[in-house]
């Protein structure tokens, strides 16, 4: 519902005005600046109706910016938590990061058979990194070659060994450190 008022009270400005005169930029304008949505398209039924259909984005993520409660869309926006009706249970994201860059980490986990559904929180740091945060344990990412050491994190987890840590870095070239404090 609230979505709807909000998208409605946008595109009140063409309520009572001529289909003939209604642009299709000026629609795209608006549309394209509502953050939680994926696509839409529109069409004009004669003679008088306007008829948008839209796709909501799916939401991945949860941040704080300036005090404010966010929500990041996997159409690359945020979307401010409070416009939206339905609360989600998404994992935290820490830092002041790109969205593109955290979708990026979030498309490459999932591309090393991560289960993106357990990660609680993602932490950025301006050295261009992430840590992320299932449960205990922490990952600590390196900021280059991040697909690299996944996958010896994850031909280590195939092994046989038993690996009980609160804390693994990955930050290092061809190394991995357990250890049981927590940083």
């Amino acid at each position: 519902e609230k979505e709807k008022r909000n998208l409605e009270q946008n595109l009140k400005i063409f309520i009572n005005k001529n289909i003939f005169l209604i642009n299709q930029e000026e629609v795209d304008k608006i549309l394209k600046n509502i953050s939680f949505i994926d696509n839409y398209n529109i069409k004009k039924i004669f003679p008088s109706k306007l008829l948008v259909n839209i796709k909501k984005t799916n939401f991945v993520g949860k941040t704080v910016l300036d005090g404010e409660k966010f929500y990041i869309g996997k159409n690359g926006k945020i979307t401010k938590i409070s416009l939206v009706e339905k609360e989600y249970n998404l994992p935290q994201v820490f830092g002041i990061f790109q969205v593109h860059e955290f979708l990026k980490l979030q498309n490459i986990l999932n591309t090393n058979g991560f289960n993106l559904g357990k990660i609680k929180k993602y932490y950025y740091f301006k050295s261009n990194r992430w840590d992320i945060q299932n449960n205990d344990v922490i990952l600590k990412l390196p900021s280059q070659n991040i697909e690299k050491s996944l996958k010896n994190y994850r031909s280590l987890l195939s092994s046989d060994k038993d690996i009980k840590t609160r804390l693994i870095d990955l930050r290092m070239k061809n190394k991995i450190i357990f250890t049981d404090e927590k940083r």
